[in-house]
């Protein structure tokens, strides 16, 4: 076995860890839908700043600022995923 085979089950052992500890944050609905609430407004302020910088032809850093938004996005969503709000029910 190489060294890199040995090193995916820490990986994977430390990503668990991390999600555990992530999800064991978001205990109440009420508590994911303020991180979502946090997570949306950090998505649009980044939208509003890249329109700006762009608008004063900074266009470097409008993309720079703009490319914020997904990420935002999709760990809001994630959250919402993880609590099961949107999960289908089965």
């Amino acid at each position: 076995m190489s060294d890199d085979d040995q090193d995916q089950p820490a990986v994977k052992d430390a990503a668990h860890a991390a999600s555990v500890a992530v999800e064991s944050k978001l205990k109440s609905p009420s508590e994911n839908a303020a991180v979502r609430t946090v997570l949306m407004g950090c998505a649009g302020a980044s939208l509003l700043a890249s329109i700006t910088y762009k608008s004063r032809g900074q266009d470097t850093n409008a993309l720079f600022v703009g490319q914020w938004v997904a990420p935002f996005l999709l760990i809001a969503l994630w959250t919402q995923v993880i609590r099961g709000d949107i999960a289908p029910k089965m």
